[in-house]
């Protein structure tokens, strides 16, 4: 504006002097000398100002300037990095100055041509301004005189004035009176041409004009020398740093000549090495020489080879034989269990303790008829009666006889039968052998008992001889009499006939009696012949039971001789029977290769195309969360498309991925409504690859795309859906589309586009990479697709589920490994080598972020542990040299090799070969699952990344023979922890702002612990509470915890579980959200809760200096009220702010398994050992001594047991349809407990459902035609432990419960629901721990009872065909509340440790037919336990508080009264260093000594019944498992009381809960 506005100034002075300079010389008088000296005048003061001052350059060049020497500057004076890079910077800075100067001098030599035009301009503005004032002046005096002239001149008298003037003025100036008239003229066109000019307004314009140069000088003065006073500094800085830097060039040339010498000094060694290459020529000829020899040797070693061959082939072959043998002893050990089940089925059908038992009794019927006949025949007064009698005792016997031989035969045919069944099991050889010693310890009783009748039976006959004897003598002594009276006189005749009548008759009756005393004498005989044929009888059943107890015998032997066979075989075929016994106990091991041999499907890369015809569904292991990551790569030219889809018919919950119009959406509903956000930049239909990136926090949705080949990834769309659902209700069954959709599942209508056109090359999910080759379901032409995007890298991910193998022989004195590994995990083994039967072996690992290497050359281990972690994600180069016994470890940084760390050793004792074989594996990156590693290998896995693996320079694809690995390298951020041992992680701290969310999924099976804290910076200090919030689960249930720190009361949020506790073994997803004022907590989808804050937080930020989640460490944590424990299973996904946490980045952790989501921890496998060496030999437990006789129990056919965990079910399939109308449920059930659910069926979405459960004792049967939902209840109380026949029905809008024949009040079903629309899936007894019921009134837990006689609307569903089935046994027939521990496991309770401390008491009942068992074992690793356990009919209570065992004895009156199968009680308290024992109300006391002693520092779990053989209990004298029944088992502390369910137990081995066989004697 100003440069304008002096332009125009300049034209209109310049225009101004032309106009009023050519007048002034045009008139050539000297009347217009005035004022050209006034414009001379003028002139002169322009030219008098100074401007010789230097003008400075233009802004914009003194900033470029000012900036370039900022640059300079920095540059300058940075540190030389290096030596190299300091010379190229020199250079840089030489060419920069050198720009510079140039700058310098254009910018100079433009300011002095400036300076001299506003040198020029100032000149003429002031010869102006003074041209101007003489003008004015000048013009105002020739005004005033011609205004005089005019005034005194007279028109007449013009002329003659004109005379006289000329005649005054001078003698030069004489004018004549035409010039004067001219001149007067002239004058006048010149003062109206003055007029004309306006000089006022010029002279205005300049006076500004002058003001605005003024003004433009002095601000030009003002910059322009503050940057010469900044370039002045800058000019000496890079003086000082071109001089440094000559001097480094010096040293560089130095350098530079120093390296001149060393070539001068390699050319010299070079012409060595020439004549070192001469003579190696000469050697090489001798060594073709022997070569050719070695061939010689080579022929003959291959001829011995083939023998070898031949005989390792016989080897083989014989190998093959005894293979074959091992699978005939397979068969036959298959036969004899069969054999053995058939006979056990076939005495059980044909009731052969029945028939012994039916003998027996039969056997004392006929022992008492004996004592009776004995009795009836000692009467001699009732001769005729006892005959009689006897009559029927024989007909009775005989029939007992008939009896007893039958059962003999049925006794010889059952022991026949075992007896030809030689190949029995040596246990059921034994069995076989007792009852055949039962059956003989019988039959003597029946032959002594025979003995006894044979006895009574000559007792009665030597009666009856006796009778006859005195007959005959009674005969005598009559004939005697006749002969005396034949020889009395005649007068004494008539008298003797009298006599001789009487006589007769007593003749005659004595006759009859003696007919009588024949013929009974006749029926004993013939009794006594029965007798004698009974007597035979029972010889032969005598005989019998010998040849079947001589049959078992023989039997016996023979199980015994195949037995020794059997061992000696198996003593042959050790590796055999290692392989089966492997086999038998790991069939988990084959699901894991399954389970890895999927996943090595889904590490395939190929892509896959489709054109519109191609369906491909897919069945990834993926679980209801509120966090979800996709990540797809596409190229297609369709512009409408549909790349992805994961929802199903049942339910409204889906992600769907879509293009339209070439352009990619990402659509979602959480349950809420539908959303759809669309990535608007570019459409991607160009036949390139494009990446698409899709993320999913609770309600908020987020996506973004790029081109492959493009480096940066454009900023992401995000959009949030309607209402609070922010949990993706999905299952294991949900199927998921990538590329189409088909028929399986229900579109939503908000997906527009249902095919696919194009090529798919990878798929992630959560993280997890979709095997896109590893589809469950293909529909249409599919086919492959070339140009798939494909990771050139050649490193290797290992997931941390399986491993490679490799092969390479060693040498035994020198070993070399080298490998490039990258991780964040702390722990895991990077490569293990062995040797099957030595104790040579070389491990390197992780060991918390340290490398650790391990070698044994067989006289001990030699360990290399570096101080440094390098767990960090970088990678690192690991080299490790061995010569005989010395060791070498370096780990080298792959990116800065100036990074060292090398750590050396010597291994101990004299051996110094690693000896393995060949063949022996060498396993990369983990171990197999049934391989156990030598002591001080602490990984069997491995998380990260592996490449450039060489061993003894070779190297090898580690792909080739692996499981869970793929190719190239992508480390994944850790988003799950594992805390099962009472850890923490501590992340950056997150503050909670104003507009702040945080997210976070979880799963345990505890009631208590810290899921996350946040404390403030006086967290630690009690009396200062400091700002902090907490999320903590509490007895099962949420509270969030916000102390805001402004002085107010701590505000909380309880959120109750539905179900009783949210420790349920299942996932929960739980969101705060802080609006202002208002915090909003929400639990998985269930109604919000909120909390106020005060006035004052309304847009303040609750700051924390410390963020933990699972736990706190000790110490931190004391401002948190309710609980300090630490959370126990898994925490996952945490989301504060749109952002997913890495656990990797976390500042520290202690006890915290990282990248795991586990409950518990994982089972130890069966086998144990050392690798390599031989297993040891498995000792059978010993028996417990029976005290009272223990039975095999019986079973209820057609039922179950269920409740023996909290996910034990049965899935019954039936016609859905039929239920549709009418549901009728009939069954039986008995149990003792007071709620669990007993059936459930319900529609995939669960809107429509049923189900059948116990609360409280009673019945409560609920159904929902969709409308709403019915309850219907019934008052009997089941939970008494009898059988009762329970139906559930609903029809026509009408529901019932009917129990025992007592029907409940017919109640209406809510709504105008006229039909059930189920899945065909009956869950009997519980549900699966995986299926997750939204009815929140429904009970999950499985109930535990015994379910029988199930039928649905009449029909009998079958049972032994269930779709799924999980924790369910056979029922007892008889059976009592309590736990069955068939004694030889145990039940492990409170895996996350039990600290028993100072104070302590446990109750339980029991009851036992062993002289020993362990009850109860806590132990830590040291010495401070307790324990309970029954020794030799003695109950003991150990104690140790860590000065040594107390123990406190009971020992009962009578023997065996502990054993006797009756219910004891029992209570152990323990309070300091004192201890009590109370059994049935009997107490004993012990105290320790040491009364300082009081505590038992335990954090173990609770062994119940039995331990492990690995864990140590150190208050146990006994691993004699329990043999019994166990209830109301309870452990108080204080206040706290902790019941026991087995069925919560962490690890069952051999116990059934909630179930005890047979009732006490």
């Amino acid at each position: 504006m100003k440069d304008n506005t002096a332009k125009g100034a300049r034209q209109a002075i310049m225009g101004t002097l032309k106009g009023q300079v050519a007048p002034a010389r045009a008139c050539d008088d000297e009347c217009t000398g005035v004022l050209l000296s006034d414009l001379d005048n003028d002139a002169d003061a322009v030219l008098l100002v100074n401007l010789t001052g230097v003008f400075p350059a233009p802004y914009r060049i003194l900033s470029n300037l000012e900036d370039t020497t900022k640059y300079l500057r920095e540059s300058l004076l940075k540190e030389n990095m290096q030596k190299k890079l300091g010379e190229t910077q020199l250079e840089a800075v030489t060419k920069q100055t050198d720009g510079l100067q140039r700058e310098l001098t254009r910018v100079l030599t433009s300011s002095q041509h400036v300076a001299r035009a506003t040198e020029r301009i100032l000149n003429k503005s002031q010869y102006l301004m003074t041209l101007t004032e003489k003008l004015k002046m000048s013009t105002q005096e020739i005004i005033e005189k011609a205004t005089t002239l005019n005034q005194t001149l007279d028109e007449d008298f013009q002329l003659s004035k004109a005379t006289t003037l000329n005649q005054t003025l001078d003698e030069d100036f004489q004018l004549s009176s035409s010039t004067l008239q001219n001149m007067q003229r002239n004058i006048t066109s010149l003062l109206e041409t003055i007029r004309k000019r306006h000089f006022m307004q010029l002279y205005q314009n300049a006076t500004l004009e002058l003001k605005s140069a003024k003004d433009l000088l002095s601000q030009i003065h003002k910059n322009y020398q503050k940057p010469q006073n900044k370039l002045k500094v800058i000019k000496e800085a890079a003086s000082s740093l071109l001089s440094k830097h000559n001097s480094e060039l010096q040293a560089a040339e130095d350098l530079m000549r120093e390296a001149e010498a060393k070539t001068q000094e390699s050319s010299r060694l070079l012409l060595i090495v020439n004549a070192n290459l001469q003579e190696f020529s000469d050697k090489k000829l001798l060594v073709q020489e022997e070569q050719n020899l070695t061939s010689v040797l080579i022929t003959k070693g291959r001829r011995l080879l083939d023998a070898a061959s031949a005989r390792a082939k016989a080897a083989q072959n014989a190998l093959e034989q005894l293979e074959r043998h091992r699978d005939e002893l397979l068969l036959w050990t298959t036969k004899i269990r069969h054999h053995v089940d058939d006979l056990v089925m076939q005495m059980s059908k044909r009731r052969a303790l029945a028939l012994v038992y039916g003998a027996e009794d039969h056997a004392a019927e006929l022992q008492r008829l004996a004592g009776a006949l004995d009795s009836d025949l000692g009467n001699v007064r009732h001769v005729s009666l006892n005959a009689s009698s006897a009559t029927h005792i024989h007909s009775n016997i005989q029939s007992l006889i008939e009896e007893s031989e039958k059962l003999a035969k049925d006794a010889l045919r059952i022991v026949t039968g075992a007896s030809l069944s030689p190949e029995s099991l040596v246990s059921n050889g034994k069995a076989a052998l007792q009852h055949s010693s039962k059956f003989l310890k019988e039959g003597k009783n029946l032959s002594r008992k025979h003995q006894g009748l044979t006895l009574e039976l000559g007792e009665l006959k030597n009666t009856a001889n006796t009778f006859q004897e005195n007959a005959g003598k009674i005969t005598r002594q009559t004939n005697e009499s006749l002969l005396i009276l034949r020889t009395i006189p005649e007068g004494v005749r008539d008298k003797g006939t009298k006599i001789k009548e009487v006589a007769l008759s007593a003749n005659q009756s004595a006759v009859s009696t003696l007919k009588n005393v024949v013929s009974l004498s006749q029926k004993l005989l013939n009794t006594s012949m029965d007798l004698s044929r009974v007597n035979a009888t029972f010889r032969e059943t005598n005989e019998l039971l010998w040849d079947s107890s001589m049959t078992s015998l023989l039997a016996g032997r023979k199980v015994k001789d195949v037995e020794t066979q059997a061992h000696l075989l198996f003593d042959r075929l050790k590796p055999l029977k290692i392989l089966e016994e492997n086999l038998s106990r790991n069939l988990s091991e084959i699901k894991l290769l399954i389970s890895q041999a999927r996943k090595q499907a889904a590490s395939i890369k190929v892509a896959v195309s489709a054109d519109r015809d191609c369906i491909r569904a897919y069945q990834p292991p993926i679980s209801s969360t509120n966090y979800n990551t996709l990540t797809l790569s596409v190229k297609t030219s369709e512009p409408d498309n549909l790349l992805f889809y994961l929802g199903s018919s049942t339910s409204p919950d889906f992600l769907a991925v879509e293009m339209r119009r070439g352009k990619v959406a990402f659509l979602w509903d959480v349950g809420s409504g539908p959303a759809r956000l669309e990535f608007p930049d570019f459409p991607i239909d160009d036949n390139r690859w494009h990446s698409i990136y899709v993320t999913r926090f609770g309600n908020i949705g987020s996506v973004t795309v790029k081109e492959m080949s493009a480096t940066q990834k454009p900023p992401p769309k995000t959009s949030k859906s309607s209402g609070s659902a922010n949990v993706l209700d999905i299952n294991n069954s949900t199927l998921m589309f990538v590329g189409g959709l088909g028929g399986q599942v229900k579109k939503s209508p908000a997906v527009k586009v249902t095919h696919f056109k194009g090529c798919m090359g990878e798929a992630f999910l959560n993280g997890q990479s979709i095997g896109l080759w590893n589809y469950i379901e293909r529909e249409g032409k599919c086919h492959g697709c070339f140009g798939s995007p494909q990771n050139e890298d050649s490193s290797f991910h290992f997931d941390g589920s399986g491993y490679s193998v490799v092969e390479k022989p060693l040498r035994a004195t020198v070993t070399h490994i080298i490998m490039l590994f990258s991780t964040f995990s702390t722990n895991g083994l990077l490569l293990y080598l062995t040797s099957n039967g030595t104790k040579d072996f070389l491990s390197i690992e992780l060991v918390h972020g340290r490398v650790k290497v391990t070698i044994d050359l067989g006289s001990g281990p030699l360990a290399l542990v570096t101080d440094q972690r390098y767990n960090n994600g970088t990678w690192y180069k690991i080299a490790f040299q061995r010569n005989r016994k010395q060791g070498l470890l370096a780990v080298i940084d792959a990116y800065n090799t100036s990074y060292k760390e090398t750590k050396q050793g010597e291994t101990p004792g004299a051996s110094s070969d690693l000896n393995r074989l060949d063949k022996d594996p060498i396993y990369v990156g983990g171990l197999p699952r049934s391989r156990v590693g030598r002591k001080g290998v602490t990984s069997k896995s491995y998380v990260g990344c592996i490449k450039n693996l060489e061993i003894s320079r070779s190297t090898f694809d580690l792909l080739r023979n692996s499981y869970g690995v793929r190719k190239g390298c992508i480390l994944e951020p850790i988003r799950s922890a594992s805390f099962l041992k009472g850890g923490y992680v501590e992340l950056p701290p997150r503050s909670l702002s104003p507009e702040s969310e945080l997210l976070a999924t979880f799963a345990t099976t505890n009631n208590s612990g810290i899921i996350l804290a946040a404390l403030g910076r006086h967290g630690k200090n009690q009396q200062a509470q400091g700002p902090f919030f907490s999320i903590m689960l509490i007895e099962g249930n949420i509270e969030v915890h916000v102390n805001p720190g402004d002085g107010a009361s701590l505000r909380r949020a309880l959120l109750q579980a539905p179900m009783g506790t949210y420790g349920d073994g299942q996932e929960h997803s739980i969101s705060l959200i802080r609006s202002g004022r208002i915090i909003t907590v929400q639990l998985d989808e269930t109604n919000p809760v909120e909390m106020n804050l005060g006035p004052s937080m309304e847009s303040t930020t609750i700051n924390v200096s410390n963020l933990y989640v699972g736990g706190v460490p000790e110490g931190e944590g004391t401002v948190m009220p309710k609980t300090r424990r630490s959370f126990h299973g898994c925490i996952r996904n945490l989301v504060f702010d749109m952002e997913l946490l890495d656990f990797s980045r976390a500042f520290g952790y202690e006890q915290v398994d990282l990248d795991t989501c586990l409950l518990s921890e994982r089972p130890e496998l069966a086998l144990r050992g050392v690798d390599g060496e031989r297993p040891p030999e498995s000792r059978l437990l010993p028996s417990p001594q029976q005290c009272a006789v223990d039975g095999a129990p019986e079973y209820v056919p057609d039922a179950h047991q269920f409740g023996l965990t909290q996910g034990s079910h049965l899935v019954l399939p039936f016609n859905q349809l039929a239920v549709r109308k009418r549901l009728s449920v009939q069954l039986r059930i008995r149990t003792f407990a007071s709620s669990g659910l007993i059936y459930y069926m319900a529609h995939q979405n669960q809107v429509d459902y049923a189900a059948l459960q116990l609360h409280g004792g009673h019945l409560h049967f609920m159904f929902d035609l969709g409308k709403g939902r019915t309850k219907v209840s019934h008052p009997a109380l089941l939970s008494d432990g009898q059988w009762h026949t329970v139906k559930t029905e609903y029809f026509k809008r009408k529901g019932f419960v009917m129990v025992d024949g007592q029907e409940s009040p017919m109640v209406t079903t809510v709504g105008d629901g006229t039909a059930l629309d189920v899945e065909g899936k009956l869950y009997l007894g519980g549900l699966p721990s995986d299926y997750r019921s939204r009815n929140t009134a429904v009970i999950t837990h499985s109930i535990p009872a015994c379910i029988g006689a199930v039928t649905l609307n009449g029909r009998q569903l079958d049972k032994d065909s269930p779709v799924s089935a999980s924790a369910v046994a056979r029922c007892y027939a008889e059976a009592q509340e309590g736990t069955f521990f068939e004694g030889s496991g145990y039940a492990a309770l409170v895996k996350e440790g039990y600290k028993v401390r100072s104070d302590v008491n446990i109750t339980l009942e029991f009851r036992t037919s062993s002289e020993n068992g362990v009850l109860l074992g806590i132990s830590s690793a040291k010495v401070d336990a307790i324990g309970l356990e029954i020794v030799n009919g003695k109950l003991l209570f150990h104690v140790n508080n860590g000065a040594g065992r107390i123990t406190a004895t009971y020992e009962p009156r009578a023997t065996n009264s502990l054993c006797d199968g009756k219910w004891h009680s029992l209570q152990a308290n323990k309070s300091k260093h004192r201890v009590v024992l109370i059994v049935d109300g009997d107490a004993v006391r012990a105290e320790s000594p040491h009364v300082q002693s009081t505590s038992v520092d335990t954090n173990n779990p609770i062994y119940v019944g039995g331990y492990p053989a690995d864990v140590k209990q150190n208050c146990l004298s006994s691993q004699t498992s329990f043999r019994g029944c166990l209830r109301k088992l309870t452990l108080t502390k204080g206040p706290q009381v902790q019941p026991c369910d087995f069925s919560r137990a962490f690890d069952l081995q051999g116990v059934f809960p909630h179930s005890c066989p047979r009732a006490e004697p």
